[in-house]
């Protein structure tokens, strides 16, 4: 299963405990701590601190911490 934009976790521990490989992505720095942590308690999860999109490039991406939100630029 790939999990695009694992944020915290949920989707990733539910794939996970039913018998899929998950392959959780996210771009977020305080996200992919949360999600990693949790990672480390299933063998068959693989977390990318990465964002995914249609093609390779370099990209800003910010975490707004006070809305709640990220984005991509």
């Amino acid at each position: 299963v790939v999990d695009c934009g694992g944020n915290l976790g949920l989707f990733m521990i539910w794939a996970a405990t039913n018998g899929a490989h998950v392959y959780s992505f996210e771009p977020s720095k305080t996200n992919i701590q949360y999600l990693s942590r949790m990672a480390h308690l299933y063998p068959n999860v693989t977390v990318e601190q990465k964002a995914l999109g249609n093609k390779s490039d370099i990209v800003q991406f910010t975490d707004c911490y006070f809305s709640g939100g990220s984005h991509l630029s």
